[in-house]
């Protein structure tokens, strides 16, 4: 798809209505600084997005869309702007928008597909060049390439769902795997004590069902069968006093004696753990809030160019003493080891802590399903209230283990609300219960036993499949991620091998003194490392030995290979604003050729430009149609007044 005109009305500076009839070919805007080159440019962004991302985000402030995108003589409501475009197939495609129009207006209403491929390509800002950007492309760190050619690529749907995948593993199934084996661990521990055995197998567990069968009267059992349906009392008819109380129970007498700790010591060490967890949450906070974590990969390869003879910052070029400068960034990379120190410190003592909540909700849960209609109201109420409270405080400190970057409620707040007063009354009122009941009978152990077995045992088995299944769902989401992150890099390495060949052949073909060259674009966990010869086929970094204009070469050359792969509709239009400005004449010159030859049938090239050498040669080497030469000035009076 290719622009046919552009029409702008106090629209930045341009004023009066001024129209460019590019007719689908190649075009030029020169001028002056400020004549308004840009913004025509900016205008294509602005009608299809509704906005000029320049004039968004960090370094911004003061600046007002509503104030500075009309002209200043205008109303927001005088904005007209308007651009039609060619496609493939004849059709033609007419997007226009007002300032204060929430939608772009598109006529005809259903057009082609290439269409929404071009708004794709703006909304990401990937429709123009600058120089700004050909910095980022060639020079950037692996991780800011590797996001830019994400971009390019469309590759970010495929990104976001390798995270969303990781995520679902991490805080879903992992968390539910923890829980239940922490669950599972909670009814053996309580089957052990029950049954007096030291673990849970078959032939301990035969022989602790068989002793108290015997103790009944009944036969001995060969197997256990299926844990899920058990009856292990079976033809055994004891009489209706075996049937006794829960708070006659041993497993329910252990539970309580457990609650008694809990509430007399374990709650006081684990609430001063929240509160140290706290307390490391926001010095973690607060220490990356000083520290910009995203120069981190910057760092890491700043260490591998600077040595003892280095006498700059590869970065900035500020002259330093080597030593010195080792030091600084020696220094810099333990700050980012401290951070990552305290960052697992704070996954540990978070683990520890959800270990301890998650053992006292799953034996309480038990507790309370055992006693049931034994329990009294005010009793079970007061309990439960301060097992919801403290799974609150479970869930908030999972979001701070899994680093979540919604705000975290303050942990001690939560724990200061805990009803923890009621809490203890309620189970020590159920303690005195126990006391009082009176002692069983061997027969009445034996039937305790078996019944005890029964329901752990159906429970253990209850947990395991629930186990299976999550690990089951832990290993598909690994594989489906696994396999995406699999076929992202088997589509990357082809892309990147074609994207190497085009580069290849136009950084050539503008260098005609480096033939053959060697490239290489190469996937990493980092991102995306470009390396590339001088004059031999060892590769090099692009400003470790070239000069900053063949840098901006390879950021045109590389943008537009990468541009070939962007999607199947190749024909497209690419704005390059002053984007030779470094160049010498001689390169300059076939950059004027590469435009002009067969990469003109994939590409429309809009340029921009104030350089009246680079003008000149676009002209004389017959790049853009006598007709499409437009020369833009500006003044006070009229605004930017455009003539061809």
């Amino acid at each position: 798809m290719r622009i046919d005109k552009l029409t702008l009305k106090n629209f930045r500076g341009y004023k009066e209505t001024q129209k460019f009839e590019i007719g689908g070919e190649h075009a030029l805007i020169s001028g002056g600084n400020g004549a308004g080159k840009s913004s025509a440019l900016e205008a294509i962004e602005f009608i299809l997005t509704g906005k000029i991302d320049r004039l968004h985000g960090s370094g911004t402030q003061g600046i007002r869309a509503k104030e500075h995108l009309p002209h200043r003589d205008a109303s927001p409501r005088d904005v007209q702007a308007s651009v039609g475009f060619q496609t493939g197939n004849d059709i033609k495609v007419t997007a226009s928008r007002r300032f204060t129009d929430q939608t772009v207006d598109i006529n005809p209403t259903s057009p082609p597909a290439e269409f929404n491929d071009v708004k794709r390509l703006v909304e990401h800002g990937l429709h123009k060049l600058t120089r700004s950007d050909m910095i980022e492309l060639v020079v950037s760190t692996p991780t800011d390439r590797g996001s830019l050619i994400d971009e390019l690529l469309n590759l970010e749907g495929v990104d976001n769902r390798r995270k969303q995948l990781r995520r679902l593993r991490n805080q879903h199934y992992i968390s539910n795997i923890k829980r239940i084996q922490r669950s599972i661990e909670e009814q053996e521990e309580l089957l052990r004590e029950t049954l007096e055995i030291s673990e849970v197998e078959d032939s301990k567990l035969r022989d602790a069902v068989n002793r108290a069968r015997a103790t009944l009267g009944g036969d001995a059992i060969d197997s256990l069968g299926d844990w899920e349906s058990l009856d292990f009392r079976r033809d055994l008819a004891g009489p209706e006093a075996q049937e006794i109380s829960a708070f006659q129970r041993e497993d329910v007498k252990n539970q309580l004696r457990r609650q008694g700790k809990w509430f007399d010591q374990t709650e006081t060490d684990l609430i001063s753990e929240l509160e140290e967890l706290e307390t490391a949450r926001r010095e973690l906070a607060a220490q990356e809030a000083r520290v910009n974590t995203d120069v981190l990969s910057v760092l890491e390869r700043g260490q591998g160019v600077i040595d003892n003879e280095t006498d700059a910052c590869p970065l900035c070029g500020t002259n330093w003493d080597s030593e010195e400068l080792i030091a600084v960034v020696e220094r810099r990379q333990q700050q980012f080891e401290e951070i990552a120190d305290q960052r697992q410190s704070l996954h540990s003592t978070g683990e520890s802590v959800l270990s301890t909540i998650q053992s006292y909700l799953s034996r309480s849960e038990v507790l309370l399903a055992v006693l049931g209609g034994e329990i009294d109201v005010g009793e079970d109420e007061s309990l439960r209230a301060y097992m919801n409270a403290l799974g609150e405080i479970q869930k908030v400190v999972e979001m701070i283990r899994q680093e979540e970057s919604q705000e975290v409620p303050d942990l001690r707040e939560l724990t200061g609300e805990l009803p923890s007063e009621r809490a203890s009354r309620a189970s020590e009122q159920l303690r005195s219960k126990v006391e009082d009941q009176p002692a069983k009978s061997e027969m009445e152990r034996a039937w305790e036993v078996l019944s005890t077995a029964e329901s752990r045992l159906s429970q253990i088995a209850k947990l395991q499949s629930e186990l299976e299944v999550k690990q089951g769902a832990k290993k598909v989401c690994t594989a489906a991620r696994d396999e995406l992150v699999q076929a992202r890099t088997e589509v990357l390495e082809d892309r990147y091998s074609s994207v190497e060949s085009t580069f290849k052949k136009y950084y050539e073909s503008t260098n005609p003194d480096e033939a053959d060259v060697n490239v290489q674009m190469e996937q990493t966990n980092a991102g995306v490392k470009f390396r590339i010869g001088f004059f031999d086929d060892e590769l090099h970094p692009p400003h470790a030995m070239h000069s900053e204009g063949h840098q901006d070469m390879m950021g045109i050359c590389l943008f537009l290979a990468l541009s070939k792969e962007l999607s199947e509709h190749q024909d497209r239009f690419v704005l390059l604003d002053d984007v030779v400005m470094s160049i010498d004449g001689d390169h300059r010159e076939e950059i004027a050729k590469l435009f002009q030859g067969t990469i003109s049938d994939e590409f429309q090239f809009i340029i921009t430009t104030h350089d009246e050498i680079w003008e000149e040669q676009l002209r004389r080497l017959g790049v853009i149609p006598l007709e499409n030469q437009y020369r833009v000035d500006w003044s006070r009076e009229n605004g930017t007044v455009v003539r061809n």
